[in-house]
């Protein structure tokens, strides 16, 4: 790889000024203009004043020392205050097209992650109602970073955590027995913190006329984990009406979490979402995890009784206060059984723990990480990252949402509103700490305005190319290193110098967690292409030309559908 190749050249040449690799941190950069090379480095701005030189001198030394590879690059200039700017010799440009064409599917694979088993935690929504906005977010993000991580040499695992414990679950069965009673014409009063969403009434009218005859038809949709590890309710929804309230809340409480949790992975599955596991909280509580995490904690020497409750001392590691474990009654907090379960994580192999939480969860960071230390795990361990709140706009006005009150707008209904494809590219183009405005009325847009709509549309004008190449009885031949070496326009040229940043990229999307690196670059592929195929005929009288264009499409075919296999969406052939 050339940067690999100017970074170590650079590194060599600073040893005679006393600086070695782990002295300073290189960055190598594409220049905005093209005609200030391929690459930038400000090596010599940041070492200058360590080194009490002038900037633009040491720059000019550091050039002129520098060995590189006469067939990698071609010059090194100086810029500006001080920068060292270095441009690719023509064939290697090129050389990358073969590889590219060569690898296909595969291309943009790299060792960066080194086989780390990762454990990827995201949506994980209370099974209490339907997945919404903020969850159609998370899954785009942990989805994406799931592919972009296996990508670049990891292993990680995606995972669902499943909170079917607790009193929102608890006010979600007194909600769904309320409504089942009125559907049946009797009286009964939603609780006024419980859930009055439309898709509760649906799912006790569904129980009223179909029964537990509806299990039957959702097993089919599972794959025996989830109505597998959740009991079902024995009997009828009228048997269990006649249980004493507490049991007959907890049956019907049951019954609309499988519905949930099964139309949960229904939708995820029309989002290109996949989970390798789903966990349920209730596997924590049901066996001695929560026991098993208090020992450990108490062994280490980290836990304290106050008031009759137990404490973990969190400030010990960077907390603003120690938390409660368990209360004065007994009962365990939130807090325990999180801990149980990033406990679970370590012991099923994961060398790093990463969380993808929402805009709320803020003061959660602190304390979990506090937890993990006082379990003994390395600092960084566990990695929460908070997605910002998502705003759908209409109109040009904000819509207002509320999952109690039934205001909301579900991921399914994103996804018949503007399909999988743009909506994914709509939540993966900002920064996860960004805020997102999310506009309704430009996802719908079939135009270059739409920049998801703008990439796919790039890929199916190079498919009918090579439709149309076919059909005019050009042969499918890659071009020789020779003919390449005919791809000489700006425009062409362009494309070359872009295509083969793909497998950096991904590396450092999945190292940064940034995975708008991946739409920005599809975007400038998608462009770059766009004005080549305006500016170069791709089908020429000259032969060798015409391969060697073709050869260059096809090389943008590949980097584009591997980049839109990696964001979760189709490489269309036609549109």
């Amino acid at each position: 790889m050339i940067e690999r190749h100017i970074e170590e050249a650079l590194l060599h040449a600073l040893e005679a000024y006393g600086v070695f690799e782990e002295d300073v941190q290189l960055e190598l950069e594409r220049p905005k203009d093209p005609s200030h090379g391929d690459l930038s480095s400000n090596v010599a701005l940041i070492l200058a004043k360590r080194l009490g030189r002038k900037p633009r001198e040491l720059a000019g030394e550091i050039a002129a020392t520098v060995e590189l590879d006469k067939d990698l690059v071609e010059s090194v200039e100086i810029a500006g205050p001080g920068f060292i700017n270095f441009r690719y010799a023509h064939t290697a440009l090129t050389r990358p097209l073969l590889e590219i064409v060569e690898k296909g599917e595969h291309y943009g694979e790299s060792n960066a992650g080194e086989g780390e088993r990762v454990i990827l935690e995201y949506i994980s929504a209370n099974p209490t109602g339907p997945l919404n906005i903020v969850s159609a977010r998370a899954a785009a993000v942990g989805s994406t970073l799931h592919r972009v991580m296996h990508k670049a040499g990891y292993r990680p695992t995606s995972e669902f955590y499943v909170n079917n414990a607790g009193r929102q679950v608890r006010l979600f069965g007194e909600s769904l027995r309320a409504r089942y009673l009125q559907a049946k014409g009797q009286e009964a009063e939603v609780p006024e913190d419980g859930y009055q969403g439309e898709y509760v009434r649906e799912i006790a009218a569904e129980l009223l006329e179909r029964g537990v005859a509806l299990f039957d038809e959702l097993k089919e949709l599972d794959t025996g984990r989830i109505i597998g590890e959740l009991a079902v309710p024995k009997g009828t929804p009228d048997d269990w009406l006649e249980l004493d309230e507490e049991e007959s809340t907890r049956a019907f409480g049951s019954c609309g979490i499988i519905i949930l949790l099964l139309s949960h992975r229904r939708t995820c599955r029309r989002f290109a979402v996949h989970f390798d596991s789903w966990y349920l909280e209730s596997e924590i509580h049901q066996s001695n995890r929560i026991e098993r995490a208090l020992k450990l904690l108490r062994d280490g020497g980290h836990v304290y009784e106050k008031e009759g409750a137990v404490w973990l001392r969190t400030t010990d590691f960077g907390d603003e206060k120690d938390r409660v474990l368990v209360r004065s009654d007994g009962t365990p907090t939130y807090f325990l059984p999180d801990i149980a379960y990033h406990l679970s994580k370590k012991e099923r192999g994961a060398e790093l723990a990463i969380d993808f939480l929402g805009p709320d969860h803020h003061g959660y960071i602190a304390r979990m990480q506090a937890a993990m230390e006082c379990l003994g795990y390395p600092p960084g361990w566990l990695e929460i990252i908070i997605l910002q709140q998502v705003n759908l706009i209409q109109d040009g006005k904000p819509l207002e949402m509320s999952k109690r009150a039934g205001r909301l707008v579900t991921m399914d209904q994103l996804i018949d509103e503007v399909g999988r494809d743009v909506a994914r590219f709509f939540f993966l183009a900002r920064k996860n700490s960004s805020h997102l405005d999310f506009d309704l009325d430009l996802a719908r847009q079939q135009s270059n305005d739409n920049p998801g709509w703008y990439v796919k549309y790039a890929h199916a004008r190079i498919c009918s190319v090579l439709r149309n190449a076919k059909a005019h009885g050009v042969q499918e031949k890659t071009a020789s290193l020779d003919e390449l070496e005919l791809l000489t326009e700006e425009s062409e040229i362009a494309l070359c110098r872009l295509l083969p940043e793909l497998p950096g990229i991904v590396a450092r999307a999945a190292a940064a967690r940034d995975l708008a690196r991946l739409t920005r670059f599809a975007i400038e592929v998608a462009t770059a292409f766009h004005q080549f195929y305006q500016q170069c005929r791709i089908l020429t009288d000259d032969a060798a030309l015409t391969r060697a264009r073709l050869t260059l499409s096809q090389a943008t075919r590949v980097v584009l559908a591997n980049t839109l296999e990696l964001l979760g969406m189709e490489a269309p052939e036609r549109m």
